[in-house]
């Protein structure tokens, strides 16, 4: 029998579990108690509006003489519904792989809705016609569908399977999910003639291993060729909803569960066949790929576009950025992700539409054309989650940009988006670093390049009357904040469009007028200045008057809420936040009192607010600066950086009190 330590000593997160739910006692599909149904609370998390009775998954290998070896995975679970909002657990989407030779089959669905109704149990059976199968993207599908007859009090039911003939890709298992589970278990059943590294995310997973023969494989000569099986079974009892927080890059970085990728195989009579593979192996499969690297080759096309903007611009910046505005206008983004180009990049060039890959590829081969050192950079975007970087693998790539090494600086670019700036990557991209694709450049690079996003907000102000507010406002945006607004004012048919969409959102407000400068031009600060007359914001009592003297760019609420967070705070990039307000206090009123000026830090130093109040003859002066210039932050400090910003929220509430002379 093999020892057991190798296979645990892949994760050190793994714990040794007795308890082992077997086969003959799991849940019998449509057998229900109606205590399930009677029961109106989940004993765990009494605020969950649903939540897993149990979610059961086996993944076990198969073997006849047509395909080989393939999977059979199957998955049984059942839902209580607790109110009308859990009611979105009933729509049920079962993602699918297909492309070419290598594909997964979904069948074998059932599903049921059952309620209490007089005090019998009544149930109703999801129909084949209602069952959706969906084109998702070039290698995804689904199969989609909704359970008949939920509603609030259901349990419902679903069973599936899942056959597959990508031996490279063993099925994983997610324990935790955005709803409670009161049992989540998952059973893997691997010959030995394959190895898996395990990738394991989250809380601690306790597993059992057991070794079992099984005669399996038949021969021409109809002995069957015995081997043994490996079996793994992993149980997690009550566990919690992923409490979702804010400033995530996505839960998928830190929710319970397991990810495999095979590792080698070695059959019979043939060679061991070892698929563990370096970063160098992963940057020769993109140059060797069809819908990458061999594409990059054919850029003929572009010999045109290139004797253009040579001829017209001098310096090598300038042709650089000259090729990124000449892709912008050319090609429009389709909105989806991929890091493989989806047709040749003449198609994506004349047709003027095409994915991330189509676009940032075209941009790299024209790069190339003006003979500048260019390369391709694969990443993975923030949704997608981490890159393990001890895990070498092409799957966990889904995006590409550009690299322009122009005397020894780099230059990251990305086409896709229309204000983009350069070494201001779109947000989706900054996580972490990307992989530099050449055969001779290789490495590793930051996507986040130093840029600190900044926002300056000016308010020079006077009081009309005792209840309305008139004055000026200059709002100067940097870098990341100047691509999103830039984005955000021009996906309105026209300034005063968007004008109108702001006096709607912000009760009280009108601008009287409104210019913008450098709205259309990136790589350089975006300005706007307003004339505005303000309601709404004045309280008075009596002969005083109250008000928050930051207006509407105060934080009125705290921005983290959970209680406790067992995972970093992940923002995108530093920002800075600058307001400063000056205001003319009324000839007929004086200062009553102000807010106290006060300094606070978090975080060693990385995080600091600055609150400054000054007077000077008739006009109050108040500047807050709130800046944050660490991007990862670990999860011991949520208590402390929520406190910093508790502490931001009650001086932002604090008013200024004019009292009538």
């Amino acid at each position: 029998m093999k020892k057991i330590v190798s296979i645990l000593a892949l994760s050190s997160i793994l714990i040794l579990s007795a308890n082992v739910f077997g086969k003959n006692n799991k849940p019998r599909f449509g057998k229900i108690n109606k205590e399930e149904l009677k029961t109106n609370v989940c004993h765990i998390d009494s605020n969950a509006h649903a939540y897993y009775i149990f979610d059961i998954g086996e993944s076990d290998f198969s073997y006849n003489n047509f395909d080989g070896f393939i999977i059979e995975y199957n998955r049984h679970f059942r839902i209580k519904i607790v109110d009308n909002e859990g009611l979105k657990e009933a729509t049920i989407s079962i993602p699918y792989y297909e492309y070419s030779k290598s594909k997964e089959k979904i069948y074998g669905i059932k599903a049921y809705s059952y309620n209490l109704e007089k005090g019998k149990v009544v149930k109703t059976k999801l129909k084949r016609k209602e069952i959706y199968d969906e084109q998702t993207s070039k290698y995804w599908r689904q199969v989609k569908f909704a359970i008949p007859n939920a509603k609030e009090g259901s349990v419902i039911e679903v069973k599936y399977n899942k056959k597959s003939n990508m031996l490279w890709s063993l099925p994983g298992w997610q324990f935790q999910h955005f709803i409670p589970a009161l049992l989540s278990e998952y059973e893997v059943s691997i010959p030995e003639y394959f190895h898996y590294n395990q990738f394991f995310r989250g809380q601690y997973i306790p597993v059992t291993k057991k070794d079992i023969e099984i005669n399996s494989i038949p021969q021409s000569n109809n002995k069957p060729i015995s081997y043994q099986c490996t079996s793994f079974n992993y149980k997690i009892e009550d566990v919690p909803a992923f409490p979702v927080g804010e400033k995530l890059t996505t839960p998928q970085n830190y929710i319970s569960k397991i990810e495999y990728e095979i590792a080698s195989h070695h059959f019979p009579g043939s060679l061991f066949k070892s698929y563990t593979r370096t970063w160098q192996d992963i940057d020769e499969l993109f140059l060797d790929d069809d819908d990458f690297g061999v594409k990059l080759k054919m850029d003929g096309f572009l010999n045109k576009t290139a004797e253009t903007i040579s001829s017209s611009e001098g310096n090598e910046k300038d042709k650089m950025i000259a090729a990124v505005n000449k892709m912008k206008s050319t090609i429009k983004w389709d909105g989806r992700l991929s890091c493989r180009a989806s047709k040749t990049l003449r198609r994506t060039f004349e047709t003027g539409s095409g994915n991330s890959a189509d676009v940032n590829l075209n941009l790299v081969a024209l790069l190339k054309k003006l003979n500048l050192k260019a390369y391709p950079v694969v990443l993975s975007t923030r949704k997608n989650g981490m890159i393990h970087p001890a895990y070498p693998s092409i799957n966990q790539m889904n995006y590409v940009i550009a690299l322009c090494d122009i005397a020894g600086e780099h230059f990251l670019l990305d086409a896709t988006e229309k204000y983009s700036e350069i070494n201001v990557l779109p947000e989706r991209c900054l996580n972490g670093e990307g992989r530099i694709v050449d055969k001779e450049k290789k490495g590793w690079i930051p996507l986040l390049q130093g840029n600190v996003s900044k926002t300056t907000t000016r308010y020079i102000y006077s009081f009309v009357d005792d209840n309305t507010i008139e004055g000026d406002v200059t709002s100067t945006e940097h870098f990341y904040d100047a691509v999103e607004k830039r984005a955000t004012v021009n996906d309105f048919e026209s300034v005063d469009k968007y004008i109108e969409k702001l006096e709607e959102h912000i009760p009280g407000l009108k601008i009287n007028d409104c210019q913008f400068t450098h709205l259309d031009t990136t790589d350089i600060e975006l300005k706007c200045n307003m004339n505005v007359t303000i309601d709404k914001q004045v309280d008075v009592a009596g002969d005083l008057i109250f008000f928050k003297p930051l207006l509407f760019d105060c934080y009125e609420k705290n921005p983290f809420s959970l209680e406790k967070r067992e995972y970093p705070i992940e923002y995108p990039y530093p920002f800075s936040e600058i307001v400063i307000s000056k205001i003319e206090i009324p000839a007929n009123y004086k200062l009553e009192s102000s807010p106290e000026s006060v300094k606070i830090t978090a975080v060693n130093g990385k995080c600091q607010f600055m609150y400054n109040v000054s007077t000077l003859n008739n006009i109050l002066s108040i500047t807050s600066s709130i800046s944050v210039n660490q991007t990862l932050i670990p999860s011991q400090y949520y208590n402390e950086i929520k406190s910093f910003f508790e502490k931001v929220v009650e001086k932002h509430l604090e008013q200024v009190v004019l009292k009538k002379i």
